[in-house]
């Protein structure tokens, strides 16, 4: 993964694919009631992203050493629900770092550094925080702030499906080129 220098191993399904295939998954996204719920649950208003392909993916890991490598995200809130999520002891946990551009600082990380140094010094520190999802299970995370990845599987026979939505923390015009150059075309 260009810029984190991290693997991406998964098959993903972009929202642009989605609102072709699934008008009701896609009316999901954007139902109000839905909107509203979870932003109480993160305590301020959450707003939609306007990402073509990355407002809503369909992440799909499938086999030994399958993984979406360490990143942060365009969206300041990724709420993600999993259809099918292996057992605990066979990978595709989230892993993450909350805070990450301060523990950037704290490292005294600077240009020359690599991510990579940076995320092995992170882990040298036990800064790592793991969280397994169960099937039919969802999380919610601060991830434009939060580094994270899903850890690579190692049950070469499991797989993992999540439906993946992005909001905003506040109305957003413009995007990095993150995720379009992910999920663009997907």
């Amino acid at each position: 993964m260009r810029l984190y220098e991290t693997p991406r191993r998964m098959s993903v399904v972009g929202g642009r694919k989605i609102a072709q295939e699934s008008a009701k998954l896609a009316a999901l996204y954007d139902s109000s009631p839905v909107v509203d719920f979870l932003s109480a649950i993160v305590g301020s208003r959450l707003f939609l992203s306007r990402q073509e392909d990355a407002f809503m993916t369909i992440n799909h890991l499938e086999g030994h050493g399958d993984t979406q490598g360490w990143h942060v995200d365009d969206g300041s809130t990724a709420v993600i629900y999993a259809f099918s999520a292996p057992g605990s002891d066979e990978g595709g946990a989230l892993e993450y770092i909350p805070n990450w551009p301060n523990v950037l600082t704290s490292l005294d990380a600077s240009e020359s550094r690599s991510i990579p140094s940076a995320i092995e010094a992170a882990i040298a520190r036990g800064l790592v925080r793991s969280l397994h999802l169960a099937a039919n299970a969802m999380y919610i995370l601060k991830s434009d702030t939060a580094l994270h990845r899903v850890a690579p599987l190692v049950n070469p026979s499991c797989s993992r499906t999540v439906v993946a939505a992005g909001y905003e923390a506040r109305r957003v015009k413009t995007y990095s080129h993150t995720g379009s150059d992910l999920y663009a075309g997907a």
